[in-house]
């Protein structure tokens, strides 16, 4: 069996993004287990969470909560509660739920279940990248190259273990633990001399600690051993005596470990019968039945049973291979069953536990199914009136849109009409006015026209010696009665307009303040459509006269050069 241990390190340095609370929970995390101590704690941050709301405190607990029940014993509310931090952490919560997935990952290497602990591993490997928190990065590569080495994928174990190196973050110990990972992967690839290479950097590494404690010198026996383990694998047996020999003695005067005496004993052995050094020979197996003995695990009795099986065989003793062989066997397959029941009890642990938090995150979004509810005949019912209630809800909605959209067609269709109806009164209105207009102009010229005949009548009969005085008179009663039709017709023109007119004057008075009398007069003209010589004849004024007045008009408007006067002013309404 290959000697291969994983150092965890806590580090604190990585992760200054987070709030002081949460480093002063893993720093206590990391201190020897007091129950009043960590109770404490949670009754404090529980009372932070009552009084500021804030969220990070309600975590705080619950992650601490979490590794009390760990501390205690308590292994399915353990994994409850992480399953519980990781499923509710928020985006800001980024550190608790990189740290949260680590120690699950540890949670189910303990376990033995290395591909799931991979992937958990994998997602807090992934947050401590993107937010660039070091010292988690470090510690989640070592633990995937433990995880490859265990699934027999040496090359990517190997390469975990390179990308650990690269961080400072560790100490010495932590970077010899991944020196002596590489050269483990090395010996699993046969590939000795590299092994042998990365060892001596684990040694060198390790003599550079000054005063190493009790878990330092252990790990350098451990690193002996795995360098006398490449010696012997290269038949170079003076060599791996040496160091296996230091290494078991290690493990008896210490009494630490024992179970990794195993792999120096059984090497020994075959050097020691190669050797036919028969003294030896005995005191590996009395060290190997004694070692048995003490093992409470089948595994490991499995372990030192195998040696004495295969010392039995090479005497040819058939009797004691065959009882050590039937031993191994029903050890093992204690062990499989063992191991099936163990793996079986963390998926159902596992599944448990994941429909509580489905349901517990379900009850608290929806709010609608609670305790009370006692069999899914009643759930299904629930939904069937759910969806019953929506059919009818929406086919309300489908119903009064359809009605909405004819009710507006029909007002859009009134509206049409209506403004169609209006438009026709107002061009008819406009037809009228314009003639009126026309007539009035008509009388207007007639009456200058009537006026000049007359006058001119006086000035011939001024020149004239003899004059016929009855058809003189006749003339001028017919020429005066014409004038009093004409003004008779004008003064109707004028009563019919005169409201209109003034009702157009007065919007456009109240919109343009700096208009005079004569411009509205002119605009009221320029509302009928009359030309400018039409205009002209009403005032006795020229054509350009008439158009230098409309040119005022439109500066005072404040209208562009390009803007037509009569279209702004046929776009009032009155």
């Amino acid at each position: 069996m290959k000697k291969i241990i994983f150092i965890t390190f806590f580090f604190f340095n990585g992760i200054s993004a987070y709030s002081r609370d949460f480093l002063e929970i893993e720093k206590l995390i990391g201190t020897p287990y007091n129950e009043k101590i960590f109770s404490k704690v949670v009754d404090e941050e529980l009372y932070l969470y009552k009084s500021t709301n804030d969220y990070k405190h309600f975590l705080n607990a619950k992650y601490l909560e979490a590794f009390s029940c760990g501390f205690a014993g308590k292994r399915e509310r353990h994994m409850y509660l992480f399953l519980w931090i990781i499923e509710n952490c928020r985006k800001e919560d980024f550190v608790v739920l990189a740290y949260t997935n680590y120690h699950f990952a540890e949670m189910l290497k303990d376990n033995g279940t290395f591909s799931l602990a991979l992937k958990y591993t994998n997602v807090a490997l992934a947050l401590s990248k993107k937010h660039k928190l070091n010292s988690l990065s470090h510690i989640c590569y070592s633990l995937r190259g433990l995880h490859y080495y265990k699934l027999e994928e040496f090359d990517k174990s190997e390469r975990e273990y390179k990308k650990a190196l690269d961080f400072p973050q560790g100490g010495l110990l932590s970077k010899a633990s991944m020196l002596n990972g590489i050269s483990l992967c090395a010996m699993e690839n046969k590939n000795y001399l590299k092994s042998n290479k990365y060892i001596f950097k684990s040694l060198q590494t390790l003599s550079l600690i000054k005063t190493p404690n009790k878990e330092e010198q252990l790990f350098k026996v451990i690193v002996e051993g795995n360098l006398g383990s490449n010696y012997f694998a290269m038949n170079k047996f003076s060599l791996a005596t040496k160091y296996l020999e230091e290494e078991l003695r290690y493990y008896e005067a210490t009494s630490n470990f024992l179970v990794s005496a195993c792999n120096p004993l059984k090497q020994l052995l075959e050097i020691y019968l190669f050797e036919k050094n028969d003294d030896k020979v005995n005191e590996i197996i009395a060290s190997a039945k004694f070692y048995e003995n003490k093992m409470a695990g089948l595994e490991d009795k499995n372990q030192f049973l195998e040696i004495l099986l295969f010392y039995s065989e090479k005497r040819g003793n058939t009797s004691k291979s065959t009882y050590y062989a039937s031993k191994i066997i029903e050890n093992a397959k204690l062990i499989e069953r063992e191991k099936a029941n163990r793996t079986a009890n963390l998926f159902d642990v596992l599944f448990e536990l994941k429909v509580k938090l489905q349901k517990s995150q379900f009850e608290k979004n929806t709010n609608v199914l609670n305790s009370e509810i006692e069999s899914n005949r009643y759930f299904a019912v629930f939904l069937i009136v759910c969806a019953a209630l929506i059919v009818v809800i929406f086919s309300l909605i489908y119903t009064n849109k359809i009605r909405r959209d004819k009710k507006n067609k029909l007002i859009t269709i009134q509206n049409e009409s209506l403004e169609q109806k209006r438009r026709m009164i107002l061009e008819n209105e406009l037809k009228l006015r314009q003639e009126k207009i026309a007539n009035l102009a008509m009388n207007l010229a007639l009456k200058k026209e009537t006026e000049f005949a007359f006058l001119t009548k006086i000035k011939e009969l001024k020149k004239r010696k003899t004059v016929d005085v009855e058809e003189v008179i006749k003339d001028l009663q017919f020429s005066v009665s014409n004038l009093l039709e004409i003004d008779k017709k004008i003064l109707n023109t004028n009563l019919e307009a005169n409201d209109y007119n003034k009702k157009f004057k007065k919007i456009l008075s109240d919109k343009h303040p700096n208009l005079t009398t004569q411009d509205l007069d002119f605009c009221c003209y320029f509302k009928l459509n009359l030309s400018a010589k039409e205009i002209g004849t009403l005032h006795a004024l020229s054509d350009v006269s008439v158009r230098v007045y409309k040119n005022k008009i439109k500066n005072k408007i404040g209208l562009e050069a390009n803007d037509d006067l009569n279209t702004y002013i046929q776009s009032i309404l009155v």
